[in-house]
């Protein structure tokens, strides 16, 4: 005896045999979702982002204009850190790359990699005569 099941309410029967189409597009997938959920929600694109408020949890409106500011916005310098390389506190960013110099270190994601990669010869005179030549060639 076949086991079936009732998916959509009404007269079909489905069996875990059945091939059916169970992603968003399909009606019979927003149906049933409808049926179980009601009717979806509006697609909003990112995150949505909440904060408490009285106990309660209430959805922060991100399309809202923000607030004049109060004063102005002021970035600290650095967070006080110990040195890995010398052990010292460093307390300001000019520290900091002092330290990277005095000790030969690049900060990864500030390199210069122009300056750090080695410059290929490209107009070494083999290469140039072999350029002229084959040239020469399809010219002529």
């Amino acid at each position: 005896m076949r086991a079936t099941i009732n998916l959509y309410g009404g007269d079909r029967v489905a069996s875990h045999k059945d091939k059916l189409k169970t992603g968003a597009a399909t009606p019979e997938y927003m149906k049933g979702y409808e049926r179980i959920y009601g009717k979806p929600k509006p697609k909003r694109g990112g995150r949505t982002k909440f904060m408490q408020v009285d106990g309660k949890l209430v959805e922060i409106d991100l399309e809202a204009p923000l607030p004049p500011p109060v004063a102005p916005m002021v970035f600290s310098d650095i967070t006080p850190h110990r040195s890995t390389v010398t052990g010292e506190m460093v307390t300001t960013r000019s520290r900091h790359r002092q330290i990277l110099r005095e000790n030969g270190l690049v900060e990864v994601g500030n390199e210069n990699l122009a300056k750090h990669t080695p410059k290929r010869d490209t107009a070494s005179k083999g290469i140039k005569e072999d350029l002229q030549r084959t040239l020469a060639q399809l010219k002529g």
